[in-house]
């Protein structure tokens, strides 16, 4: 009885860590997965983000004329306002 008893002791034992070891590996395998992916994602939308930000800003100032330099290569017929500052 005492060896047989010792036996399943030790094979239950075995077991037992066995299985908590897979089973925490596993969780921890989706918890990481879960975490990166989270993460990831969350930095790819602020990255994203700000460069939409500032591509949109550019692109406003090219269209608008803000954007330093810009307006000056226009032609005066294009820009009234010199037109009128030119002319007197």
């Amino acid at each position: 009885m005492t060896v047989t008893t010792t036996v399943t002791g030790r094979v239950n034992a075995a077991v037992n860590a066995i299985v908590t070891s897979l089973v925490n590996a596993t969780v921890n395998y989706i918890v990481t997965g879960l975490v990166n992916a989270a993460v990831t994602g969350l930095v790819n939308a602020t990255v994203n983000s700000i460069v939409t930000g500032q591509v949109n800003a550019t692109v406003t100032g090219l269209v608008n004329g803000t954007v330093t330099g810009q307006e000056s290569t226009l032609p005066v017929r294009n820009q009234p306002h010199l037109a009128r500052i030119n002319t007197g």
